[in-house]
C-alpha cells in the first residue's frame, strides 16, 4: 500500500488544418457534476475547373460546392464540359449522458472536359482540328473537436475515455488525436479506451478530421469518391485501483485473516468487474468505506447497482462471496457544524473532509464466515499510541501490488495485484478528525486501491476494532491520512439504523 500527493489514496493522481477557412460551432452535448463535453464542428468544400472558375463553402455542419464548365467545340458538338462538386457534413446523433456520437462524411466528384478547336469550319466540319483537355478538382473537409472540461471542484482521479472502433482501419484521409493538459496522448494500436488523469479544471480534447480530394482531366473518365468516419466518444469514471498507473499495497504481506475486509468492485462498460476500493463489514448488512469511493462521479454507479463487495483472499478466490451494494450514505451536512463530505482544493494541495461512508448490502453475509468488526470509540487514546520509541502500530489492510515493476510499455505490471495484504504502520500524529502516518522501516504504507480500507487495532476483550478509514496521502506514498472512526462513530451508528 502506498499513498499519493495531497489527495485520496485511491485517486490522487497529480500529474496528473490548412488551406481552407474553418468555421466552428460549439454546443454542450453532455454534462455531469464533474465534467462537461462540448462539440465543436467545422466543414469546408471547394470545387474548381480550368479557367479560374472556383466555388468554396465553409459552414459549421454542412458545406457544398459545385462548378460547371462552359467548354464547347467549334463547328459541331463534341466532347463534354468539365464539372466538379464536393460536400462535407457532420451529423450528430442524440445519445445518453456522457456520450457523443457523430459521423464525419465527405464526398467529391471531378469530371475533366474535352473540346475541339478548329482552324476553320467547312460545311460544319472541323478543318485544322486540335483537341483540348481541361482539368477539374474538388476538396472536402469535415472536422470535429470534443472538448472534455472537468470542473474546478473535482477530486483528481482516473476516467475512461472510450473511443469505440475508431482506432481500427481509419479511412484514407482520416485522423484522430487525443490531447490533455500535458500534451498529446498516444492511442495504442487497437485500443478502444484511454485513461484520462483528470484534475480540477483540466481540459482534454478529441480531434477528428476527414479530408478527401478528387481530380480528373480529359473527357473519358471521372474521379468519384466518398468516405465517412463514425465517432463514438464516452467518458466514465474508472475503477480507482484498476488503472495500472499507481501502486497499491506496496510491500505488504499476505493477510490470511481479516476475512471481513472486502474489495469494492466497479462494473466496467464491457460488463466485467474491476477493483475499485476497500470496505469492511461492521453490521448485519453494512460496511464501512471512504466517501470518495461512492460519492461524486461514482454515485450513479451506486444507484445503478454497478458496485459490489467481493469477500475473498483474492479476486480469483474460488470460495469468494459476492454481495451487491444496495445503497450508500456519506456525510451531507446541510447546516454549519454537521459533517459534510467535500473536496478541498488549496493551491496545489487537494484533500477531502469527512471522507467516510457506509454502504448497505442486498443480503447479510453469514457471521460465522465474516465476523463484524467493532468501531473504535476512543480507548485507548490515539495519542497514547504515538508516544515512546516503541509506538504501537496499526494493521492496514487492502488489495493491490506487492511491489513496483513496470512492463516494456512503461506501465505497472499488475500481476501481483488482487490479493489481500496487510501493512503494519505506526501512527505519526493525531489531528481533530484524522490521524497521519509515514511508511514503516520496510517501506510499507497505504496507497491507491486501499481507499476505504481499515486501520485495525486488537484489544481484549473486544478483539479487532476499526480505528480509521484510509482517505488520502502523498503522491509518493510515503505518508497518508485516515479518518478517525471515534470522531464519526455516532454518525456511522445512525446510518441504515432501520
Amino acid at each position: 500500500m502506498r499513498a499519493q500527493k495531497s489527495g485520496p489514496c485511491a485517486v490522487l493522481i497529480k500529474r496528473m488544418i490548412v488551406g481552407h477557412l474553418m468555421l466552428l460551432i460549439s454546443s454542450t452535448v453532455s454534462a455531469s457534476e464533474d465534467f462537461s463535453i462540448s462539440l465543436q464542428t467545422d466543414t469546408s468544400a471547394s470545387a474548381s475547373i480550368d479557367g479560374g472558375l472556383t466555388q468554396t463553402a465553409q459552414n459549421p455542419t454542412s458545406s457544398h460546392a459545385s462548378v460547371v464548365g462552359s467548354e464547347s467545340s467549334q463547328c459541331q458538338p463534341y466532347g463534354r464540359g468539365s464539372s466538379a462538386s464536393s460536400a462535407a457534413d457532420v451529423q450528430q446523433e442524440p445519445v445518453p449522458s456522457n456520450d457523443i456520437r457523430y459521423t464525419l462524411a465527405v464526398t467529391g466528384l471531378s469530371k475533366g472536359g474535352h473540346y475541339r478547336t478548329c482552324t476553320g469550319c467547312v460545311f460544319n466540319e472541323c478543318a485544322g482540328l486540335h483537341g483540348n483537355d481541361t482539368n477539374a478538382a474538388s476538396f472536402a473537409h469535415a472536422g470535429a473537436t470534443a472538448v472534455i472540461a472537468f470542473a474546478q471542484g473535482i477530486l483528481p482521479g482516473p476516467y475512461l475515455l472510450t473511443l469505440g472502433q475508431i482506432s481500427h482501419n481509419l479511412p484514407t484521409g482520416a485522423t484522430v488525436a487525443v490531447e490533455g493538459p500535458e500534451g498529446p496522448i498516444a492511442i495504442p494500436t487497437g485500443a478502444q479506451q484511454i485513461i484520462l488523469h483528470a484534475s480540477p479544471g483540466a481540459i482534454f480534447t478529441v480531434r477528428s478530421s476527414l479530408d478527401l480530394s478528387t481530380k480528373d482531366k480529359g473527357g473519358c473518365c471521372e474521379d468519384h469518391k466518398a468516405q465517412s468516419l463514425p465517432m463514438q466518444i464516452a467518458v466514465h469514471p474508472a475503477p480507482l485501483a484498476a488503472t495500472n498507473d499507481r501502486p497499491l499495497m506496496l510491500g505488504g504481506t499476505f493477510a490470511s485473516g481479516f476475512h471481513s475486509v472486502a474489495i469494492v468492485e466497479l462494473k466496467k462498460d464491457d460488463g466485467t468487474w474491476a477493483t475499485h476500493c476497500t470496505a469492511t463489514l461492521i453490521g448485519d448488512r453494512t460496511a464501512l468505506t471512504a466517501a470518495h469511493c461512492v460519492a461524486g462521479r461514482y454515485k450513479p454507479d451506486v444507484d445503478k447497482k454497478n458496485m459490489r463487495l467481493l469477500f475473498g483472499s483474492s479476486m480469483d478466490d474460488p470460495n469468494s462471496k459476492i454481495y451487491s451494494i444496495k445503497a450508500a450514505k456519506y456525510p451531507e451536512g446541510k447546516v454549519a457544524g454537521e459533517f459534510n463530505y467535500r473536496v478541498v482544493v488549496n493551491g496545489q494541495s487537494i484533500t477531502t473532509e469527512d471522507d467516510i461512508a457506509v454502504v448497505l448490502l442486498n443480503d447479510s453475509p453469514p457471521k460465522d464466515l465474516f465476523p463484524r468488526y467493532a468501531l473504535y470509540s476512543g480507548v485507548p487514546s490515539l495519542e497514547s499510541l504515538t508516544q515512546g520509541n516503541d509506538k504501537e502500530p496499526l494493521y492496514f489492510v487492502g488489495y493491490g501490488l506487492y511491489d513496483i515493476t513496470t512492463s516494456q510499455d512503461g506501465k505497472l505490471d499488475t500481476s501481483s495485484a488482487g490479493k489481500r495484504r496487510q501493512a503494519i504502520v505506526p501512527i505519526d500524529a493525531v489531528q481533530n478528525q484524522t490521524f497521519s502516518y509515514v511508511a514503516n522501516k520496510l517501506g510499507q504504507n497505504v496507497c491507491a486501491g486501499d481507499s476505504g480500507g481499515p486501520a485495525m487495532l486488537e484489544r481484549a476483550p473486544t478483539g479487532w476494532m476499526i480505528v480509521g478509514v484510509t482517505a488520502y496521502g502523498a503522491e509518493t506514498c510515503v505518508d497518508g491520512r485516515s479518518m478517525r472512526v471515534d470522531v464519526y462513530k455516532k454518525w456511522i451508528d445512525s446510518q441504515f439504523a432501520q
